[in-house]
Parts: C-alpha cells; structure tokens; sequence
C-alpha cells in the first residue's frame, strides 16, 4: 500500500493535472462578467511587458506579484484569458509544496484531501467565487491570496500531526505567506499579519513569531535589493493614496455593516461568533482567542473583495472538525456548526469547481471576440457589448441630481452631459478611438481619458499615457506625460469622469477643444509654462 505522505502528494499532482487539462482545453474562452476588470488585467499585464513596473510607472494599489504571473505567459505570446490561466497554475505548483507539507503534517484522513482538494479547484478556477454562473477571470489575485491564506493559517493553528511539523519549515511558510499577501494585495497582509503576531503572542510561541518575522523580512530586503527603495515607496504611496483619499468606490460591493450584519450575512456572523463561544465553554479558550482575532480580519477582506464571497468559512469548518469538543453534547453542537458553514459555502465551491466545465460547454453562439490585438483576443463576450452600447441618460427636462456639496462640471463653460453606460461601452471607446485616428494631430500623443478605466490604447491606435493608472483611484495618474484630454459624453463611469475633469481643472492648464461630437470632446492640454 502507498504510503499516505506519497499518496496524497500523487493526488494534488494528479488533481492540480486535471484543472489544468480542463482549464486549458478551450481555444476561446466566453467571458459572461466583468469584462472590464479582465481589460484592467491586461492594461497592466502588457505594462508590464513593455518594462514597466507597477507603482513606479503606473498607479495600482495590487501589489507586483498580482501583474507579474499574467504578465509573463502575455510576453511569452499567450492570449489574454489563457495567460491568466496559466498564472493561475503557476501560482498553484509554486504553493504545492507548502500545501503538501500542511496536508501531511496537519491533517489525517479525508481531511487531508479534502483541505488540499479546495485549494487546488481555487487556485484553478474560472470565476471568483460566489453564487453566480458566470466566467471570468478577473479578481484572480483575491484567489491567490485565500489560497496563500489557509495555507498559512492551518499551519499557524491546527496542531501537528507529524515530526515534519516542527523546525524551521513552519516560520518559513508563515513568514513568505505574509511576504507573498503584502505583494499581491496588501488588504490580506494589513487583516492577517496583525492577527498572526497576536496570536502568536498570546500563545507564548515567541520563537516562531520571530522566525517568522525574519523570514518575512528576508522577502522584504530581496525585493528592495532587486526593485529599489523607490518601488517601495512608491507602493506605499499608492496604497496610502487608495486608503486615504476619496476614491470612487472605496468598496466594490456591499457596506461592511453589510457584510457583518445584513439578513444574508447574520449567519456568516452567527456561526463564527457560535463557534468562538463553544470553544470558550469547551475548555479550548486558545482556539476560541484565535478566531476571534481572526473575525476582523475575515470580514474586512470579505468587505474588500468584490461580491463579498465569504471563504473564510471553508476554513472555519476544518478548523471546527479540527477541534471538536470531547463532551458529546458539545461535539454534536460543534459539527452542527461546521454544517451550517458548509451549507453556506457550498454554492461558493460548487461555482468555483464547475467553472472550468461549463467553460468547456460555453456556446459561442452571439458571442464576439473583443476588438483588441488578434493575438490577445482568446476571448469572446456578448455580440451586444461589441456591437452596442447600453447608456443611462436624464429624462429630458428634468434637470440630473447634483449632491449639494458638489457643483456641476463643466469645461469652458459647457456643462457635462448627465449620462453613463450600463452595458459594455467597448463599442463606444472603439468609435471614439477611430474617431481620434482621423485627427492628424493626436497622432503619437499622449491621450488622456476621462473614465474609470483608460483604454484608448488597448481597444485603438494611441499612445499609453506615461504614469497614468489603468484604473482610475481619484489620483492625477498620467496628468503630468499627457498632452491631450478626451471626456466622453457617455462614459463607463460618470463620477470617474465628472472627478477627473474637476482635478485637471484645478491644475491651472488650459484646455483648448480640438475636436466635438456626439461621443466625446477632445482637448489640447496647455501647461502654465506653454
């Protein structure tokens, strides 16, 4: 008989074999959500591969291990979705061996399969998550980082099973799970790395809190070595200016009042608090101490992820089964927990495990690839969001609402026009762009665009703005390399564009319109000292 160690090893590499062969079996991939975030994945992928590196040269708040990945396999000559894909099982064999040690060491029987099963369909997947149908392949580096996540967290709190457990192997996976999260997106390591130490503190294990800590700040001294102290900087900058400043959406989803206490998400809230309380009358305070240093940080990531998809419940209930109470009464309430959080889970899992399937299912039928580079366009989205636009216009006469502490926007004079696209607008940054081509003096300029996502340069000819940020955070990204200004009349986001052109009036340069029509206006930007 195999021994179990062997057994489970040939089982991730069988499992994490599989995902790949579905995941990469399809020729074109039918993208049914958000589209836009898939073209903020590419801006920065092929920044990247044109020897930008993020933060120094374009602003983003996800960290340089999120671009990086897709940014390799879209420089060795891979579509868009199938570069993504392949960074995602990238990503998946360099954290095989850490979830093979953490299988083998915490965890026995079923578990140990069913624990590295999940992660393995996770890091795989073809959408984020949640209760929904459709694919995407955006949000990836939210899977990434739950992955990274439970890795590091089985290992700091279920106890070992094995001799392999002890030395130095856990401070090392404890320690670059934090490095890896700080430079992916900085939202896990700020929820996780305080709940670490503190629980590390509180269970006395100050050797490992240390050997941790200097693993940690290996990664961080490697990474200024080879970056510069002026990346690192410039990724706080980034961040601070995202924490602080008054973004256009400072959360993508839901409130996080929501996210603790909404009617869906009582019970994500009850069970947690539940099963802290059975640890507590259970003689296992240590246990109920860590979740409830852990609760804070399992919503504000929740909060923070778009769809507010509650992983961290697939973990609560491994960690139940891990610690189930001698005392029947209390064993059986403990299993009722970890029932009532599988139940919950369940859609989520079930949605990311069937995802690579239905890809391969996916009509094409009323689909069309996206209009970008032919040898980036292994992806198709609805025949409408191409050839269409959807937009939300005012009814005529009735004037558009203006919060009081705001005033209308306006250029020159002209009032901007109330309206925003509901569906797509790729169809209409393709027009607006041709109509740009047609402009002898735009050509090879920098062109600005005011919208929450700039993609004149991806879905046209122009130019990418120096400095500016794929994706629009209520910074002057790109304001000082640009030379002209483009403000649709229907843009993707009319808050971006509206706070956009309120922040380039307040520079002091003059904007001369060059060009109008019915999509947008286009203006020379005049610096002061011009």
């Amino acid at each position: 008989m195999l021994n179990q160690k062997l057994k489970f090893g040939l089982f991730l590499i069988g499992l994490t074999a599989l995902e790949a062969a579905l995941t990469l079996w399809p020729a074109r991939y039918s993208v049914t959500g958000h589209e836009g975030d898939m073209l903020h994945m590419l801006d920065m992928g092929l920044r990247m591969t044109a020897g930008e590196l993020p933060h120094l040269d374009f602003m983003t708040p996800i960290g340089i291990l999120g671009i990086a990945p897709v940014a390799l396999f879209l420089g060795l000559g891979y579509g868009a979705v199938h570069s993504a894909v392949m960074a995602d099982l990238l990503v998946l064999v360099l954290l095989l061996p850490a979830l093979w040690w953490v299988g083998v060491t915490r965890f026995s029987g079923p578990m140990r399969f069913l624990f590295g099963g999940y992660i393995v369909v996770l890091l795989s997947a073809l959408v984020f998550g949640g209760e929904i149908t459709s694919l995407s392949l955006s949000l990836y580096y939210n899977r990434w980082a739950w992955g990274i996540s439970f890795v590091m967290l089985a290992t700091l709190l279920l106890r070992p099973k094995s001799p392999m457990a002890e030395a130095w192997v856990p401070a090392v996976v404890i320690g670059l799970s934090l490095a890896a999260l700080a430079l992916i997106k900085m939202t896990y390591f700020v929820s996780f790395a305080p709940a670490v130490v503190l629980i590390l503190v509180a269970q006395k294990r100050f050797g490992l809190l240390l050997a941790s800590i200097g693993a940690g700040a290996a990664v961080a001294v490697a990474v200024t070595a080879a970056l510069g102290v002026d990346f690192v900087l410039a990724y706080k900058d980034n961040l601070f200016a995202l924490a602080f400043g008054d973004v256009v959406r400072a959360h993508p989803t839901a409130a996080w009042i929501d996210v603790i206490g909404s009617p869906k998400t009582l019970v994500h809230s009850g069970v947690l608090l539940a099963a802290i309380l059975l640890f507590r009358k259970s003689n296992r305070p240590e246990q109920g101490l860590a979740l409830l240093i852990l609760a804070p940080a399992f919503s504000y990531i929740t909060y923070q992820n778009w769809g507010n998809d509650p992983k961290w419940l697939v973990f609560l209930v491994f960690y139940l089964l891990a610690f189930l109470p001698e005392q029947a009464a209390k064993r059986q309430a403990g299993l009722g927990m970890a029932l009532v959080a599988l139940t919950v889970i369940t859609p989520s899992i079930i949605t990311l495990a069937s995802s690579p399937v239905r890809a391969i299912f996916a009509s094409p039928e009323g689909r069309l690839p996206v209009p970008i580079d032919p040898r980036l366009a292994d992806f198709l989205v609805s025949e409408q969001k191409v050839k269409g636009t959807d937009a939300l216009i005012n009814i005529i006469g009735i004037p558009a609402y203006v919060p009081e502490n705001e005033t209308p926007v306006a250029i020159n004079g002209a009032e901007l026009p109330a309206c925003s696209t509901s569906n797509g607008g790729v169809n209409t940054v393709v027009r607006m762009s041709a109509q740009l081509d047609a402009l002898p003096e735009t050509r090879g300029k920098q062109i600005l665009m005011a919208d929450i996502l700039n993609l004149l340069w991806l879905l046209g000819d122009q130019e990418r703005v120096r400095g500016a940020a794929p994706w629009y955070y209520d910074d002057r990204s790109g304001f000082d390399a640009a030379q002209y200004f483009v403000v649709p009349n229907c843009p993707l986001d009319s808050r971006a564009r509206n706070n956009m052109v309120r922040q380039m009036l307040t520079t002091g340069w003059r904007l001369e319109q060059r060009f109008a029509s019915s999509l947008m206006a286009v203006y020379r930007i005049v610096k002061t000292d011009e």
